[in-house]
């Protein structure tokens, strides 16, 4: 929920109590409250404005209803923003995977998992073979992907999990062989002849290392 949202909200169940109070639950109050709600709608002051001078006496109080109670609806946009808003490090990386959950279709747990073994949940990580961030993106898929800053938590989660996605359609839903790709790349898979979970030995030992961690996390 954004700012406007909040605002829109507040301001609409302020206006639906003076105006319901003002006029009773009948066809009056029904019709200025569309009024006042499609100016709203328009989402400008003008229009809020002239929505409220349209319904004379009702208009008038909720006008005078809403500007001595200007404090009071400030207050409650902080407190539902702050409460939305991330502020945290953990709280950022949770909503980021969250978001990217949703976007992609991939298990929030099992994106968890991978950060946990990629950087241990270290935004700044980077590797000597120059992966950065929490999901470890290379710079290939920093360019692939569009990414601004691979240090950014919601652009390197969204980028890590567009890629993790990529190879689970690959791989037929198959996590192993996708974590296997993801940590040596899908040409690796192909040279070393890997083409079901019983053929992850041929890899090597920090890919078959990984996988194990990765899945040990995730069915834990």
């Amino acid at each position: 929920m954004n700012v406007d949202n909040v605002q829109s909200l507040l301001v609409t169940q302020l206006m639906t109590q003076i105006m319901q109070k003002s006029m009773g639950d009948n066809i009056g109050f029904q019709m200025a409250l569309e009024s006042v709600m499609k100016g709203l709608a328009d989402n400008t002051d003008s229009n809020i404005a002239k929505s409220i001078s349209m319904n004379g006496q009702s208009g008038q109080n909720l006008e005078s209803f809403l500007s001595d109670r200007a404090d009071l609806i400030n207050t409650s946009m902080e407190t539902e923003t702050s409460s939305v808003a991330p502020k945290t490090k953990d709280e950022k990386i949770n909503s980021a995977i969250e978001q990217a959950s949703k976007k992609y279709g991939v298990d929030a747990k099992l994106i968890s998992s991978l950060i946990k073994q990629e950087s241990d949940f270290n935004p700044n990580a980077k590797s000597s073979a120059g992966a950065m961030g929490l999901m470890q993106l290379m710079p290939c898929n920093v360019e692939d992907f569009g990414v601004k800053n691979p240090y950014d938590i919601f652009e390197n989660i969204d980028a890590g999990t567009r890629e993790l996605r990529g190879y689970l359609k690959r791989y037929n839903g198959n996590i192993e062989l996708s974590l296997a790709a993801y940590n040596a790349g899908p040409g690796t898979l192909e040279k070393r002849g890997v083409t079901s979970v019983d053929d992850i030995w041929k890899l090597p030992s920090e890919t078959r290392t990984h996988v194990k961690k990765v899945m040990g996390y995730y069915r834990g």
